[in-house]
C-alpha cells in the first residue's frame, strides 16, 4: 500500500520532507567536517539520522519484513556501526554496569515470563545508551566538551527544520485527551516531539565555543518549539535548565561591575513577562505535584475514580492507579521480576507515563530499583566535574528525572539518545576534573603554566 494513502494529518507530505532533509544536511556535513574524533562523529550521525527519520513515520514505522520497520532495521544498522566507531575496550567502562545489571534483569524477566523475543527492541534501546555514552564520552575527550556539545547543536536541527516546514504548510495535530491543537513538525507524538527539542538544549548549555547569537537563536527557536508542541511536562522538566540558560549563563560573558545591573533588568523583564502573560502549566504536570505531596491518595483502588477524576490532569491519576493495582495483584514472581517486556500492551490500553510504575510492572521491584540505581550512579560523576559547568549538567539530570515521572523518555529512542548525550558530558567533564586535581600544583611564585581547563 502506498503510505501516502493512509498519511495521518499530522505528517509533512514528501514535498516538504524532501527539500528539508536536503537543507539539514548542510549542517550535518559541515558538523561532521569540523569534528575531529571518530565516535564523535557517529553520535552526531546517529542523533541527525533518527530525528531525521521521525518525520518519516509513515513511511518508517510500518513493518516491511521478518515483522522489522524500516526504524527497527536501520536502529540494528546504527548499533553494530556504533561498536566499530567507538571502541569495544570502552564497554568494560566501570559505570556501564548499572546498566548491563538492568540488561540483565530485563532478559531474566523475558525468559521467566517466555516472552524472548520481546526483549529485543528494549536491547536496542539500552545497545543504543550505552554507545551514544561512550561516544559522546570520547568525543568530548577528542575535541573538548564545549566542542563537542557544539557539534551536536547540528543533529538537533531536524526537529526546528520540521517544524517550520510543517508551520508553513498549516499542518498541526490534535490533542488526544483534550483536543488541543499542537505543532510536532511531523513526528508521531508531543512528547516524542518536544523531547528531541529539548536534546537540543543540552547542546546549547555546554556548547560555550560557538557564537553566543546562535546559542541565544537556537535556544529561544527550542523554547517557541517547545510550547507549540504544548507538551507541558517537558516544559517543566526543561525549566531549570531554561532558567540557568537565560539567567546565570549570559552573566559570565560580563563583567563583574556590570552584573547587577543586568540582574535587574532581567528580573524587571521576567516579572513583566509573568504579569503581561498567563502561564499556565496546565493539569497535564499538576499531577507530578499532587503525587509527590500526597501519593496515597492516587494509590487506591480503581474502582473509587470517577469520571471527572479519571480524566482530571490528563488521565494520569487514574493510569497510575491502574498499574499501581495491577501490580498490586500480581503474584510474589511477578512482583519481583515482573511480567515482562512490554506485557502492559496486554492488559492497557495506555503505557504507564511514569518509568517507576511501568518497569514495576514489566520487571518488578528488581527492574524498578535497577533503574533508580542507574540514575543515581550517573550522578555520581558530577561530584568529580568543574564548578563552572556542575549547575547546568546537575539542571539536566533533574529534568531527565522529572521527565521520568510523567512520561517514560527512555521508553523512546529520543529520550535515550538525550541521556545518553547528558551521560557521555558528564563523564567527560568528570574525567578532566580529575585529571586537573592530579595535575602538580606550582611552587609559591611560580607561574601556573598547566593548560586551563575547558569549559
Amino acid at each position: 500500500m502506498d503510505p501516502s494513502m493512509t498519511m495521518p494529518e499530522r505528517a509533512i507530505p514528501l514535498y516538504g520532507l524532501i527539500p528539508t532533509t536536503l537543507l539539514l544536511l548542510v549542517p550535518l556535513i559541515i558538523a561532521l567536517v569540523r569534528i575531529r574524533s571518530t565516535p564523535g562523529r557517529f553520535v552526531i550521525g546517529a542523533v541527525w539520522l533518527r530525528l531525521v527519520m521521525d518525520a518519516y513515520a509513515p513511511y518508517t514505522t510500518p513493518k516491511i519484513a521478518a515483522g522489522l520497520s524500516i526504524n527497527a532495521v536501520v536502529s540494528i544498522l546504527v548499533v553494530v556501526v556504533g561498536l566499530t566507531m567507538v571502541g569495544l575496550r570502552y564497554l568494560r567502562l566501570v559505570w556501564m554496569v548499572p546498566i548491563y545489571a538492568l540488561v540483565a534483569i530485563i532478559a531474566l524477566s523475558a525468559f521467566v515470563n517466555h516472552v524472548p523475543m520481546e526483549m529485543v527492541e528494549q536491547m536496542t534501546k539500552f545497545a543504543y545508551l550505552v554507545l551514544i555514552i561512550l561516544g559522546t564520552m570520547r568525543g568530548a575527550q577528542d575535541v573538548t566538551p564545549p566542542r563537542m556539545a557544539g557539534a551536536l547543536m547540528a543533529a538537533y536541527l531536524p526537529p526546528l527544520f520540521f517544524l517550520v516546514t510543517s508551520i508553513a504548510l498549516g499542518i498541526t495535530k490534535q490533542g488526544e485527551s483534550d483536543g488541543s491543537v499542537s505543532y510536532v513538525g511531523g513526528y508521531t507524538h508531543e512528547s516524542v516531539f518536544s523531547i528531541a527539542l529539548a536534546g537540543g538544549l543540552i547542546a546549547i548549555a555546554l556548547a560555550t565555543k560557538v557564537r553566543g547569537w546562535i546559542r541565544v537563536a537556537m535556544t529561544v527557536a527550542i523554547i517557541v518549539g517547545i510550547g507549540l508542541a504544548n507538551y507541558r511536562t517537558t516544559a517543566v522538566a526543561m525549566l531549570p535548565l531554561i532558567l540557568w540558560l537565560a539567567l546565570v549563563a549570559p552573566l559570565r560573558t560580563l563583567s563583574p561591575r556590570s552584573r547587577p545591573l543586568a540582574v535587574t533588568a532581567g528580573g524587571l523583564a521576567a516579572l513583566l513577562v509573568i504579569v503581561s502573560v498567563n502561564i499556565d502549566l496546565g493539569a497535564r504536570v499538576q499531577s507530578v505535584v499532587d503525587f509527590a505531596s500526597n501519593p496515597t491518595d492516587f494509590m487506591r483502588p480503581v474502582s473509587t475514580f470517577t469520571r471527572q477524576e479519571r480524566s482530571t490532569n490528563s488521565g494520569r491519576a487514574y493510569v497510575w492507579a491502574q498499574y499501581a493495582e495491577a501490580y498490586a495483584d500480581s503474584s510474589p514472581l511477578a512482583k519481583t521480576i515482573g511480567h515482562g517486556p512490554d506485557s502492559w500492551e496486554l492488559v492497557f490500553s495506555v503505557y504507564a507515563q511514569n518509568t517507576i510504575l511501568s518497569y514495576l510492572f514489566e520487571f518488578g521491584a528488581l527492574g524498578a530499583i535497577a533503574v533508580c540505581i542507574l540514575w543515581l550512579a550517573m550522578m555520581l560523576p558530577l561530584l568529580s566535574v568543574p564548578r563552572p559547568v556542575r549547575t547546568p549538567l546537575i539542571a539536566m539530570h533533574g529534568g531527565f528525572l522529572i521527565l521520568n515521572l510523567s512520561t517514560m523518555p527512555l521508553w523512546q529512542i529520543e529520550g535515550v539518545l538525550m541521556y545518553g548525550i547528558i551521560c557521555g558530558l558528564t563523564l567527560a567533564y568528570a574525567y578532566q576534573g580529575q585529571a586537573e586535581r592530579r595535575r602538580p600544583r606550582p611552587l609559591r611564585g611560580e607561574p601556573d603554566r598547566s593548560p586551563a581547563l575547558a569549559t
